[in-house]
């Protein structure tokens, strides 16, 4: 989705030929879709992992485009911050052991990036949201100096006649200006990929959709933000912020770039069309292929124009069409770290009970009404495993605290599972860390902040803050699930 832009200034006659260029996308999309054959094999699943760059004493090393060039391995590429790297993993069959494949790959490219970082006092840290960052850190000498990203930058500040002002309460109170997308670079992501067969991609998308939340409730990972104690999963509430463009779309009557989305949906491209229907353009560089005379001649059409719109539309979880020949839905509302055998069980978790939901529990977009799992998603980013959330159940909707609902859909996530081919101790291995973080409510989330009240008590909140990083690195390198890391200090209570 991270598409290349090349120009840097654009006309208004650009924007008229690219929005026709997307309308036009839509229709060839649909026959697209139809054709057969196109969809590839069904039932992959592959991942992206976004990662912070820190020195040995935990605070931001800006210098991704310099690991990247040491270590020159295709898996790794930049993110909006100089102190973010993303790492693309392989993706493959979900049948058989494709956990313990992301697991590996994860810990293998984590340590290829710890060695090449390691010429230029850089460490990689898998986390959600760095609690070393400072107000400095979010100014547009931070972003990584790339055509995109100063494009992106210069469009979404020319919508502004002020600074971003963004508020986010928990049990304190933390307020931060910025002016810049350099507040992005604050949130890393685990980015879950699942394919689907074309007339399988609504109801799977859907799915995904209601699964997030009560995961999103027992994975939450980014407790802090500039000292102060916040959300569970602050990094929702930052970018829905930070990267929303609210104004713009209050002016237009469209939706922010960053949401939950606007309602279930009934058809494969009906969940491309949202996206071009409620969302104006940001960036419009037009490329050189007309899809419908693509369409005419027998290609398969790139539809540049508008996979680069919905790269510019930030939705929790969304539509991927891929021009080699399959469309998947991509997962972004989970949180990076904190260790590769976390996010593995997240993502067996998701791709699990997503693939319950949509292969026997299709009605639930009429038991559910969409709000009521858009709520869903912000009470569990907000406060974690005790978080009340609405799910359907046999005889209508309940409410149960996250972490008691996660444990009671631990059956059909594996259920699921099997129904995919997932090898029976795959499938046992990877949901007992759910099981286990869920009854504990041992996240990563309630570790740092742990460790951070329980150093502050002593020290500098500064200190605390880099001394709580330290640790949690050193723990997050065991690959050691985190329901099972020791207390964050002696006599401090889990």
């Amino acid at each position: 989705m991270g598409v290349r832009i090349d120009t840097e200034a654009f006309t208004d006659r650009d924007r008229e030929v690219f929005r026709r260029r997307l309308e036009d996308s839509l229709v060839v999309l649909d026959t697209v879709l139809r054709r057969p054959g196109f969809g590839g094999p069904p039932d992959t699943v592959g991942a992206e992992l976004e990662v912070f760059l820190v020195t040995e004493d935990g605070t931001p090393a800006p210098v991704n485009l310099e690991v990247i060039a040491a270590a020159g391995d295709h898996r790794l590429t930049h993110e909006v911050g100089r102190y973010n790297l993303e790492l693309n993993l392989t993706p493959g069959r979900v049948a058989g052991r494709p956990f313990t494949a992301l697991r590996t790959e994860v810990g293998a490219v984590l340590r290829l990036v710890a060695d090449a970082g390691g010429r230029f006092g850089a460490l990689p840290l898998t986390t959600g949201m760095l609690p070393t960052l400072r107000p400095g850190d979010f100014g547009r000498d931070m972003i990584t100096d790339v055509s995109r990203y100063r494009v992106l930058d210069r469009e979404l500040r020319r919508r502004r006649d002020a600074p971003l002002r963004i508020g986010i309460s928990g049990a304190d109170e933390c307020v931060i200006e910025a002016d810049s997308i350099a507040v992005q670079a604050a949130c890393c992501s685990w980015q879950v990929h699942l394919t689907a067969a074309p007339d399988r991609l609504a109801i799977t998308h859907d799915a995904v959709q209601l699964a997030t939340a009560p995961l999103l409730a027992v994975s939450g990972n980014s407790p802090l933000l500039l000292g102060r104690r916040l959300w569970s999963e602050t990094r929702i509430a930052l970018y829905e912020q930070g990267m929303g463009d609210h104004a713009t779309a209050a002016a237009t009557g469209t939706l922010p770039r960053v949401t939950f989305g606007s309602g279930w949906t009934d058809a494969a491209t009906g969940v491309f069309a949202d996206v071009v229907r409620n969302h104006d353009v940001l960036v419009p560089e037009v490329s050189d292929e007309d899809p419908l005379t693509a369409l005419r001649r027998g290609r398969v059409p790139g539809l540049d124009e508008l996979r680069l719109h919905q790269s510019t539309v930030w939705r929790w979880n969304r539509p991927v069409y891929d021009p080699a020949g399959n469309v998947r839905v991509e997962a972004r509302a989970l949180p990076s770290g904190p260790t590769p055998v976390d996010m593995a069980a997240n993502a067996a978790f998701l791709v699990g009970l997503s693939r319950h939901l949509a292969t026997t529990g299709s009605g639930f977009t009429a038991v559910v009404p969409f709000d009521a799992a858009k709520d869903n998603f912000h009470r569990a980013a907000a406060i974690g495993p005790r978080a009340l959330l609405r799910w359907p159940f046999p005889g209508g909707l309940r409410v149960l605290p996250a972490a008691d609902l996660v444990r009671a859909l631990l059956p059909a996530a594996a259920d699921g599972l099997r129904d995919l081919g997932v090898d029976r101790a795959e499938v046992d291995r990877y949901l007992s860390v759910l099981e286990h973080r869920a009854a504990t409510g041992r996240t990563g989330a309630r570790w740092q902040r742990g460790a951070f009240e329980a150093l502050r008590r002593r020290s500098s909140t500064e200190r605390a803050l880099r001394e709580s990083v330290h640790r949690y690195r050193e723990l997050s390198t065991t690959d050691e699930p985190v329901h099972t890391w020791p207390a964050p200090s002696r006599g401090a209570p889990w």
